[in-house]
């Protein structure tokens, strides 16, 4: 669906918008609206541009930009419209119009909003959409698509066979962050929580949502994932997890990870977060280098040397290829032999 300022002054007329606050917004449509902008590449538009566009459209009824522009407007009207101008809440009723229109859940959505903007700088309606549907599916895919006992094979360390009997203690789980965050502690994990033998895990996660290994019911480790677009898998945490057992109120001795011991974990979870992404039709899965790793960066005691080691040197093993933007590339449809 096509985009101009003769259309969008049209509607505006019909539905009863005075355009006249908003003509310097307008002026700087003149020249990107010239020809028609395709509705799918609104976010094509350079930055300002795109905040004056969804400013002006945002004075319609929501249902109209849909109607007249399809979905991809709305989103990106919505996903573009500026924070700090926002008097009368009309990012809110955006969101919760497209939420009536397509049965989305809002509080995902707005996680998968903030996911695209904060770790991705996208605001296209396909960034933002693909990790809605990743943020509400990654437990039924893992669970029914990745053959762990396969994988767990694969990725045993060298000399050792993993046995049958030792097999069934492993699982795969989904962690959140809290809220609406797309980076953020982890929803609580507190297991046993009556008795003497009661433990917590408390962990942060940079991602929106992260795949979890399991060994005899405790979280062993997760690769923290998300859509860097619409074909691209992104892998931009891989960690093991540390609990506490808790005596009365305080936790009082570190829980080892005793499923991590047999296995190469950290390519466990790198083959699992593949899967996953050929199941939802990426075309190619991005791991995060070490040297962009915010936490690393910033991190004085913890040496960059073992996070190089765990992701640069994990994803070179693995053949991935480094882009020039740092971090670890490998296409999931013709990977390499």
């Amino acid at each position: 669906m096509k985009i101009t300022l003769s259309k969008i002054r049209t509607l505006c007329r019909d539905n009863g918008v005075d355009l006249s606050p908003f003509l310097p917004h307008v002026a700087k449509l003149e020249k990107p609206l010239a020809g028609g902008l395709d509705s799918s590449d609104v976010n094509s538009l350079p930055l300002e541009e795109r905040y004056c566009l969804s400013i002006v459209l945002s004075n319609l009824p929501p249902g109209v930009i849909h109607k007249e522009f399809g979905n991809d407007a709305l989103t990106a009207t919505w996903a573009s419209y500026p924070p700090d101008d926002d008097p009368f809440g009309k990012r809110s009723q955006l969101a919760q119009e497209i939420c009536r229109l397509t049965g989305m859940d809002l509080h995902t959505l707005e996680k998968a909003r903030l996911t695209a903007w904060m770790i991705h700088s996208k605001r296209d309606a396909q960034t933002i959409f693909g990790n809605y549907e990743l943020i509400r599916e990654l437990s039924e895919l893992v669970n029914q698509t990745v053959d762990l006992p396969v994988l767990l094979n694969a990725c045993a360390k060298e000399g050792i066979t993993i046995s049958g009997k030792r097999i069934p203690n492993y699982k795969l789980g989904v962690i959140n962050t809290l809220e609406t965050s797309p980076k953020g502690y982890a929803e609580n994990l507190e297991l046993n929580k009556s008795g003497a033998d009661r433990k917590t895990f408390s962990f942060y996660i940079d991602a929106p949502i992260a795949i979890c290994l399991i060994y005899r019911n405790e979280p062993n480790a997760f690769a923290g994932i998300s859509l860097k677009d619409e074909k691209t898998i992104f892998l931009s945490q891989i960690q093991g997890i540390q609990g506490f057992k808790i005596k009365g109120d305080e936790p009082v001795e570190r829980v080892h990870s005793r499923g991590l011991t047999v296995i190469d974990w950290e390519k466990l979870l790198i083959l699992i977060t593949e899967k996953v992404g050929r199941v939802i039709g990426c075309e190619t899965m991005c791991i995060q280098s070490a040297r962009n790793n915010e936490w690393l960066k910033a991190n004085t005691i913890v040496p960059i040397e073992r996070g190089l080691r765990r992701y640069d040197k994990n994803a070179s093993n693995l053949r991935y290829k480094q882009g020039g933007d740092g971090n670890w590339y490998k296409s999931l449809i013709n990977p390499p032999g």
